[in-house]
């Protein structure tokens, strides 16, 4: 049996509080130039921060997908919704409770 580990696991509480104080884009934006300004440290640690902005950013799609539900929209027979958002929406609800 495979244990699952969380996306931010070995990086310090007092880090992640840091850069959630500085914000996800200061701290992406500081690591594609480098990250010597607000990240710096070893190249760990800048692996350690890419990890929390690909897990923040993750959480933001998410609480958006949420927030957003179908849209309905006029159509040429009256209203309609976009079945491709339809189906990217039952297929994540579907992956998150296969988890």
């Amino acid at each position: 049996m495979m244990v699952e580990r969380h996306e931010l696991e070995g990086i310090s509480p007092e880090r992640i509080t840091r850069w959630a104080q500085l914000g996800v884009d200061v701290v992406k934006h500081d690591l594609l130039n480098g990250g010597y300004r607000f990240v710096g440290g070893p190249p760990e640690i800048r692996d350690q921060a890419w990890r929390w902005v690909r897990y923040e950013e993750a959480r933001k799609r998410e609480s958006e997908a949420v927030a957003q539900p179908i849209s309905i929209k006029p159509g040429a027979f009256g209203v309609s919704f976009d079945v491709v958002k339809l189906w990217r929406l039952a297929k994540q609800s579907l992956m998150r409770r296969g988890r």
